[in-house]
């Protein structure tokens, strides 16, 4: 997310003293795991990523930046979605291609969709919305859900077979209940985390709980406008009825780092409730 830069450079001279590094890894192949005697009909062999810095794994390893080995999408552990279709296809090498961009906003979508769309992926996850949310002004619903629309359209005329995910936005306010009692936590978001919501994490009072409360409505509108924005694409697009949104975040599921982002067993979480709601391969 776009606030994890700030949180990078705040964290760096303390963690270089425990070996950690601010240096992002390049997207890994899936693992292959145990897999069926032949391929399963309809599976693609092939998938890419959009996105923000949730899918890049970013401060979900035990380091600075992005982790793009855990990523719940085209990760390389064997509960990523990539390495799942690797699984159900052993007749193939699964191609995977991550151009989710940390801090991305639903208004750098169709830029991703422009530089995946020449690979003519049969496989799209999308997760956006967070960056947006977490604005001093948030984008408008409306708005959001155009810039996904448009993402779609460009991914569908490249591959007109393709299948795509998109994952709902997930419960920002969730991550304040579970990890605001949490020193470390409250220390870190004080550095500009999601201002709207993690500002004053500490504050219980009726303004404070008033302002988190109208980031949780934008996070629900926005759902409902990737709802619709999928559904105009209703035969190569699969929405996750708000699975990824009410996975039940618990504090082991986050960062360690910032208590922002997933950690990989936020991670695993995330793959875990995006692969049960979407094609049943």
């Amino acid at each position: 997310m776009r606030y994890w830069k700030t949180v990078l450079a705040a964290f760096a001279a303390v963690l270089v003293l425990t070996g950690c590094t601010a240096t992002g890894d390049p997207a890994a192949p899936p693992v292959a795991s145990s897999a069926p005697a032949g391929p399963k009909p309809g599976v693609p062999a092939s998938i890419a990523a959009l996105g923000d810095s949730i899918t890049r794994g970013v401060n979900a390893c035990a380091k600075l930046g992005t982790c793009d080995e855990v990523s719940w999408s085209t990760g390389a552990r064997p509960w990523s979605h990539a390495s799942r279709l690797q699984a159900l296809r052993p007749d193939a090498v699964v191609r995977a291609a991550n151009y989710a961009v940390p801090g991305a906003v639903a208004a750098d979508l169709p830029a991703q969709a422009a530089q995946a769309a020449p690979t003519r992926p049969g496989y799209v996850t999308v997760l956006i919305g967070a960056n947006d949310a977490c604005q001093a002004t948030p984008t408008e619903p409306g708005v959001l859900g155009e810039r996904v629309g448009e993402a779609l359209r460009l991914m569908v005329e490249a591959e007109p077979g393709a299948k795509i995910l998109v994952a709902s936005v997930p419960d920002l306010y969730r991550l304040w209940e579970v990890a605001h009692g949490e020193e470390r936590a409250r220390w870190v978001w004080s550095l500009g985390l999601c201002p709207g919501l993690l500002a004053d994490a500490g504050d219980e009072g009726a303004q404070a709980a008033q302002r988190r409360q109208r980031v949780a409505e934008v996070v629900d509108g926005y759902n409902r406008a990737l709802e619709e924005a999928c559904a105009r694409f209703s035969g190569n697009c699969r929405f996750d009825g708000g699975a990824v949104h009410e996975a039940g975040l618990e504090l082991s599921h986050l960062s360690t780092i910032d208590f922002f982002h997933p950690g990989e067993a936020g991670q695993e979480a995330l793959a875990e409730a995006t692969w049960r709601a979407g094609y049943g391969w």
